[in-house]
């Protein structure tokens, strides 16, 4: 250190790590060689848990003469300047109240901010050039020296003007963290409002495509005369539109070991025939158009049947797989942690939730083949102990 110079506490170096970290050493190397490096303090890394962000700011700059700001091409980033627990702004706006000199040093081709904050715009602003580096520096020294010479000191303020200080910064972060809970607040109740009214869309339009369905499947069975429904057979194949029930008789689901049939109404073909193959073989299956009585509301009967049961054999075809009903079906079932068998008539894209449990591949097999049909029934069998 030069011999006119008094003794003095250090050199604070105020700056930001995405900004300009490398300019920061090797200004400290440089001027530890000058000063020592026992007075050349770097900005701070981090805080503690724990600790009070202010004090430690305050104790650290508060213990120097100068605080050096390196302002990069970055420096006012974003919101930084804003946020109340930004380091580099409470660096600084601690020097100013403490009455340490701030310098500003513009370095990496930085300009002038337009906004810079905290008053630095009327400080004499210095240039650290790469090119010019040795030159430039020489100059800060020259002007860190002046002002030390001139016997600039930090100077506390009364103890009652540092409370208040302290008030308003502790004050100043509540409010803003309580705008920011408000606002985070305000977001939810409004995602939660818009995924309710997506909900309450979905089981409108679900509701509206059932009562379509039960009407076309109403009209078709009123064209049957009674009694002339009977059991599925190969030769004599239901038609889409006729109401295909078991020749056994049928009585309301009941809860203990009922299988629920999920199907979409294109795959009936293959799927009736495969529910009274199980029915015959001592299998509960409960299905739409075998178990929903004349008059019965088609949501009640399906709501009552899908709770009640304890399997739910989902077929699988591209047209199961696109139908809203039969997926609505299978997210009832496992919400409700129903055991869940699928059943692969058709290649498809099988959905995500069933990726993970093995199914019955029909698809290369006749569905009459007795060995895969007591295969299924013995699966089912298992499912109930």
């Amino acid at each position: 250190m030069p011999e006119f110079l008094r003794p003095f506490s250090g050199i604070f170096i105020c700056y930001r790590r995405d900004d300009s970290a490398a300019h920061a050493g090797r200004l400290f190397d440089t001027l530890a060689d000058h000063f020592g490096r026992d007075r050349i303090f770097m900005g701070i890394d981090t805080i503690e848990p724990g600790e009070d962000f202010v004090k430690v700011i305050e104790n650290a700059v508060g213990s120097c003469d100068i605080l050096i700001a390196l302002i990069g091409p970055n420096w006012v980033s974003p919101n930084a300047l804003d946020n109340p627990i930004d380091l580099v702004r409470l660096e600084i706006a601690t020097a100013n109240r403490l009455y340490i000199p701030v310098i500003p040093v513009l370095v990496n081709g930085a300009g002038v901010p337009r906004d810079l904050p905290f008053g630095l715009l009327t400080r004499i602003v210095v240039e650290l050039t790469n090119r010019r580096w040795q030159h430039d520096v020489a100059k800060l020294i020259d002007r860190l020296e002046r002002t030390l010479a001139k016997g600039e000191e930090p100077v506390r303020q009364r103890q009652e003007e540092e409370e208040k200080h302290l008030r308003e910064v502790k004050q100043e972060f509540e409010e803003r963290q309580a705008k920011h809970r408000a606002l985070e607040e305000r977001k939810e109740a409004e995602e939660t409002e818009r995924r309710e009214a997506e909900e309450r869309l979905r089981l409108e339009a679900q509701k509206t495509a059932r009562q379509a369905e039960d009407k076309r499947h109403r009209e078709g069975s009123s064209s049957i005369s009674p009694g002339s429904a009977a059991p599925y057979s190969p030769s004599s194949s239901p038609s889409p539109a006729r109401d295909v029930r078991p020749s056994a008789p049928q009585q309301r689901p009941r809860s203990g070991g009922l299988v629920f049939l999920c199907y979409a109404r294109a795959d009936q073909d293959f799927a009736l025939p495969l529910a009274q193959a199980l029915k015959e073989r001592g299998i509960r299956v409960w299905v739409d158009q075998w178990d929903i009585q004349p008059r019965d509301d088609w949501d009640t009967s399906i709501d009552h049947a899908l709770y009640g049961c304890e399997c739910l054999l989902i077929v699988l075809s591209p047209a199961s797989v696109a139908s809203e009903e039969v997926k609505a079906e299978l997210r009832v079932a496992l919400d409700e942690k129903k055991s869940v068998l699928p059943i692969l008539y058709q290649k498809c894209r099988v959905p995500r939730r069933l990726k993970l449990i093995q199914n019955f591949d029909f698809t290369a097999r006749d569905p009459e083949d007795e060995a895969i049909i007591w295969r299924l029934v013995d699966c089912l069998n298992r499912n109930k102990e």
